[in-house]
């Protein structure tokens, strides 16, 4: 008859086994962990830029009226009214990074915040965007004041931002026709009636 031998474990043994697994669970934890965090700190280290789009409200009816707010690389948006010295980009809508600098400094309050995420979402569209084409203007009432959406874009060759009017709202509409252009202009809208910000007329 065959000796069956039976394996003793002694408790030294058992404490080494439940020590291993337990390293090897922390190791699989700890690696999904920075992985997570290292996903989440590229996204936001690659916002580098301090603003990436702009909504802005003028009217001349009653009274001047002028305010907007500014999308910055943390998904705040920073929210201007009647700003003093505000620096406007040239006429081909460049302007240098200190003015805009200058410019996200006349807010005076944050209305709302998105996620990195959902912003770094966008942002990937806007080195698509041009201004080669634009929709027929659509006049659609009087006295409403007008409402431009903007997204900036980097030009390193220049060195400076530049300005793609996205959509103009208000007395008259027209919007700019570029695929990429459209689909920022519709998330514009959506998340300007999200955060109650502003309704697109």
């Amino acid at each position: 008859m065959k000796k069956v031998e039976y394996k003793r474990y002694t408790m030294k043994t058992l404490e080494m086994k439940y020590l291993n697994l337990f390293a090897l669970i922390l190791s699989l934890f700890t690696g999904l962990v920075l992985s997570s965090c290292d996903k989440e700190c590229n996204e936001s280290n690659s916002l580098k830029d301090p603003v990436y789009f702009q909504y802005e409200a003028r009217n001349y009816a009653w009274g001047f009226y002028h305010v907007g707010w500014y999308i910055d690389n943390k998904g705040n948006f920073d929210y201007y009214s009647l700003p003093e010295d505000l620096v406007e980009p040239d006429s081909s809508g460049y302007i240098s990074k200190a003015n805009l600098l200058a410019n996200l400094t006349k807010a005076d309050s944050i209305v709302y915040n998105i996620s990195i995420h959902a912003l770094q979402n966008q942002v990937e569209l806007i080195d698509a965007v041009d201004e080669k084409k634009f929709s027929e203007i659509e006049h659609v009432g009087a006295d409403i004041g007008i409402v431009n959406l903007y997204c900036y874009q980097w030009d390193k060759n220049r060195n400076l931002y530049k300005r793609f009017l996205l959509a103009t709202g208000g007395d008259f509409i027209q919007y700019n026709l570029d695929p990429e252009a459209r689909e920022l202009t519709a998330w514009m809208i959506a998340i300007g009636d999200e955060s109650g910000t502003f309704s697109w007329h």
